[in-house]
């Protein structure tokens, strides 16, 4: 497999080889179990209901037992009747799954080599822009042909880049080694700086 190596004006200058004869199918049942934990650990778990405990009313019968010919009623905060309280509703809970680091290690190599496999990475030949303007970044993604949902791993010295590029719909960046797996699967294209290309590939032996 070759990755493509562009410049800033969305030029092909080159091509970097990848074996993939050596590479185990991507675990999607790890990405799977990464996944859920993900988005549970997005939750919130602040939805809650009032019991009948707990709403305001009630403190006396309503009406007498017998003789009036209306069911049995012990309070009008009832399950049953209207401002009631809720039967079974929510409760606020920690919806939390810890996964262990390696399995997080793991799931973020699973994730680019998902992406590499689909041929959605690039290599870029460096991120110096003559100045920090967002028409130079879109330019290179026009020019390419780079669309979607974009991640691009760029360091933090690379503020130029960074602040060229955050105003593009759809772009996004990250640090390679504190990247989280789920941003790497939501993007439709990756791309790293040719210079990170063998940190890149020894993501994939974590």
């Amino acid at each position: 497999m070759e990755i493509k190596v562009y410049n800033l004006a969305g030029e092909v200058v080159g091509r970097e080889e990848f074996d993939t004869s050596g590479l185990a199918p991507v675990n999607q049942k790890l990405l799977y179990y990464a996944v859920n934990a993900y988005r549970a650990n997005q939750r919130q778990g602040t939805a809650s209901t009032k019991t009948r405990g707990e709403v305001s009313g009630g403190g006396h019968k309503p009406w007498r037992q017998k003789g009036t010919g209306r069911a049995r009623v012990g309070s009008n905060r009832s399950p049953l009747w209207r401002k009631g309280g809720i039967t079974f509703g929510p409760r606020p809970r920690d919806y939390r799954v810890e996964l262990p680091a390696k399995m997080r290690r793991r799931a973020q190599a699973e994730a680019i080599k998902a992406k590499i496999m689909a041929g959605s990475v690039g290599l870029l030949e460096n991120l110096q822009l003559a100045e920090p303007k967002t028409k130079l970044v879109g330019a290179f993604l026009k020019k390419s042909g780079i669309c979607g949902k974009i991640l691009l791993f760029a360091p933090r010295d690379a503020a130029d880049f960074r602040r060229a590029g955050r105003n593009i719909p759809g772009m996004k960046f990250a640090d390679l080694r504190t990247a989280d797996f789920y941003s790497i699967l939501n993007a439709d294209y990756l791309i790293a700086p040719h210079s990170d290309w063998g940190a890149l590939q020894e993501r994939l032996k974590a």
